[in-house]
């Protein structure tokens, strides 16, 4: 029996030592092995599965031009984004472990303002900036474990990685001098 895919959707087919299909659903800015977690009627269930969002962004950033424009929702996570990142910064200081400065926000959050101008809606360099700046996104959350602990167990877990991570330490024999 075939099936039509929904608009916005569509399914990379690979075939290499271990043939695998992903199916992209540009609609929403998912993307999974498995056809059904990314159809119209089940994504809205898909929030917390920070695996299906990277997905996306991993094959928008190898296959920008597979999108003729992107929906407004990948500006408004780009956007909420930067606000958290920028936020993060003001109160957490120099403990604060986000991906950009308060002054790399700024600049982001004006190339994204930028991306909302005439002429933008189909450019395949948005799509590129966009996938790039969400992969970071969702490699610091899924680093972080972001929205799986409260901000007082966040901390906890930090200080024990710190504490429990090894300083390097130099053998000279390791260093070669090139005469």
């Amino acid at each position: 029996m075939e099936e039509e895919l929904s608009e916005g959707m569509e399914i990379h087919l690979h075939l290499g030592a271990a043939p695998f299909n992903l199916v992209i659903n540009h609609s929403y800015c998912v993307a999974s092995y498995n056809r059904e977690e990314v159809e119209d009627d089940r994504v809205q269930f898909l929030e917390s599965q920070k695996c299906v969002v990277d997905c996306n962004w991993n094959f928008l950033w190898n296959h920008p031009i597979h999108v003729l424009s992107l929906p407004s929702k990948a500006l408004e996570h780009a956007s909420d984004a930067l606000v958290w990142f920028y936020t993060d910064n003001l109160i957490s200081s120099t403990r604060s472990t986000v991906p950009f400065s308060k002054i790399e926000c700024d600049e982001l959050a004006r190339v994204v303002r930028d991306m909302n101008l005439p002429g933008c809606e189909k450019s395949i360099a948005k799509t590129v900036f966009l996938a790039w700046f969400l992969r970071e996104v969702c490699s610091y959350r899924d680093a972080e474990s972001w929205g799986e602990h409260t901000l007082k167990e966040s901390n906890l877990l930090r200080e024990t990685r710190l504490a429990t991570r090894t300083p390097e330490t130099y053998n000279p024999s390791q260093f070669h001098l090139l005469s």
